[in-house]
């Protein structure tokens, strides 16, 4: 069995290190492309083990492809995970931090609008280091009040 508690702390740690050579080095335009890509790439990885992690706590152990999917194979079983609701709710609604993040990750990592999102600022350092920062309060918040399904 994995162990997506882990996976979920390593991203989150690997993070907070890129986050802190990017403050340090990131001026050059490439080189903070670089960064922000493999900053969200891991945000991202946290987000999907968060995910993974609570939906195992009901029993879940088929690959999370979405968490749309996910909740309707629980609800189908019987099951309920208010965490996993929450966070469908946060990733879907298009003012939360985590919609944006979520969003960033997909325009960067894509390939389409890297150079669009840099230039407007949409993502950078800090912007960055605030998500950083708000996710890993949600999965502490998360891991302290969940129950299993």
């Amino acid at each position: 069995m994995i162990d997506y508690s882990h996976i979920t702390n390593r991203s989150l740690h690997q993070v907070w290190l890129l986050l802190g050579e990017w403050a340090e080095r990131g001026a050059d335009a490439a080189l903070s492309d670089a960064y922000a890509e493999a900053v969200l790439r891991g945000l991202d990885s946290a987000y999907g083990a968060l995910c993974a992690e609570l939906a195992g706590q009901c029993g879940y152990n088929a690959k999370l492809e979405n968490i749309d999917k996910t909740l309707f194979e629980l609800r189908r079983a019987g099951l309920y995970s208010p965490e996993l609701n929450e966070l469908q709710q946060l990733s879907i609604d298009s003012g939360s931090w985590l919609h944006s993040m979520l969003n960033a990750r997909v325009s960067y990592c894509t390939g389409g609008l890297t150079r669009a999102i840099a230039v407007s600022g949409g993502v950078d350092v800090d912007q960055c280091r605030q998500w950083h920062r708000l996710l890993g309060e949600l999965i502490r918040r998360m891991r302290e009040t969940s129950e299993e399904c």
